[in-house]
């Protein structure tokens, strides 16, 4: 999201069966097979440095740190079961009144995700000038896919998008999302990419 002071990035993930077990395994630290909110709130603090360290993303060609403010997780605390988990990371960036470029560089090192969708829009007065896929994208693509992730080259998105002079209270949206969220996520799906691993391993052993 982008207002006159900056702009919002949403990361969310959000996991099938066989990735939710997964990843509440990680988070039971005591193994004793249910998860506080303090346990879900570590592992998704730690997940969230890890990414902050992998993705890459460009202000008018200069690269960025990110900080996200502290994660939501949901649900916060249960059983280490197959149902639904999401966990959403949400950082700002400030910038100046004007016209900007940023580009953000598709994580590809997270375990098992086999595909990332990225999604843009804006509200008055935040103006979307152009959005898409590569450095210097000509119109605006509301909705850009990656698949089959594992392996792949440096995938990168690119929004251009103008401040205006005041402060106000328009957005443009970033959003990310492992498996389906929204029309403007990025997905992150975990849990086909490990079902197809075991599809291909040998008979020995969404």
């Amino acid at each position: 999201m982008a207002d006159a002071r900056g702009f919002r990035l949403v990361y969310s993930l959000s996991y099938g069966p066989a990735g939710a077990v997964a990843t509440r395994r990680k988070m039971d630290s005591n193994r004793d097979g249910l998860i506080t909110a303090a346990e879900s709130r570590a592992e998704a603090t730690r997940l969230g440095r890890q990414i902050a360290g992998d993705m890459v993303v460009e202000v008018d060609g200069d690269p960025v740190p990110i900080e996200w403010a502290s994660p939501f997780v949901g649900p916060r605390a249960g059983g280490v079961d197959p149902s639904p988990l999401t966990i959403e990371l949400g950082a700002t960036v400030p910038l100046d009144p004007g016209e900007h470029t940023v580009s953000v560089v598709d994580v590809v090192g997270l375990d098992e995700i086999e595909r990332s969708d990225y999604g843009f829009d804006a509200t008055s007065p935040a103006v979307l000038v152009a959005s898409g896929s590569g450095t210097s994208p000509s119109g605006i693509e509301r909705l850009v896919s990656f698949l089959e992730r594992a392996g792949a080259e440096e995938r990168r998105v690119t929004a251009r998008f103008r401040l205006p002079g005041s402060a106000s209270s328009g957005w443009i949206i970033w959003a990310g999302a492992a498996a389906l969220v929204s029309a403007f996520a990025v997905v992150l799906v975990v849990n086909r990419a490990r079902a197809r691993r075991r599809a291909t391993a040998p008979r020995t052993g969404t």
